[in-house]
């Protein structure tokens, strides 16, 4: 009986794990898209407002969800003590940790830090327009990649639990 309800528990264990696997790249998609649309608000608010990047951080976080709304009222909160906007930047990716995002994405991210803000409003914009650019090719091959993995790791969580609780038993 033990046996049982010990088998019973590697296999929903591992079956849990296998379909945790097989979302992950669909939770990486997810927040992408929401940097994307937090760096197309940006992009609007460069080229057509007269506010401040402060206004336009709080105005992205209220409109954006999750660890990429953190980020960006960590960033707005923060650009008032007047230290450097790269400081800043790079601190703030430290909330993006609650986020799905790899550490290329956050590295990729790392570099708008470098510069934006260091020439004119054209300039800043084709940053964020490259930024943009480098999202939208990384969730369309994450998106080849979730739809060839994700019924993969589905099943091969359930098969290696299936294997473990007949080895067991």
């Amino acid at each position: 009986m033990l046996k049982l309800v010990g088998g019973l528990l590697l296999f929903a264990a591992s079956s849990i794990i296998g379909f945790r696997y097989s979302i992950r790249e669909k939770l990486r998609i997810n927040s992408l898209s929401e940097m994307r649309k937090a760096l197309m608000i940006l992009k609007s608010e460069i080229s057509f407002s007269e506010n401040s990047l402060t206004d336009a951080f709080s105005y992205i976080a209220k409109n954006t969800d999750g660890s990429i709304g953190d980020f960006f009222a960590v960033m707005a909160k923060k650009l008032r003590t007047g230290e450097s906007f790269s400081k800043i930047w790079d601190s703030s990716l430290a909330v993006l940790g609650d986020s799905k995002l790899a550490e290329e994405d956050k590295r990729e991210f790392s570099r708008l830090s470098k510069t934006i803000g260091i020439a004119d409003k054209r300039f800043n914009e084709e940053i964020i327009s490259a930024l943009v650019r480098y999202i939208d090719d990384k969730v369309e091959s994450l998106y080849k990649e979730s739809e060839k993995n994700r019924p993969l790791f589905g099943s091969l969580g359930i098969l290696c639990g299936l294997l473990i609780t007949v080895a067991v038993l």
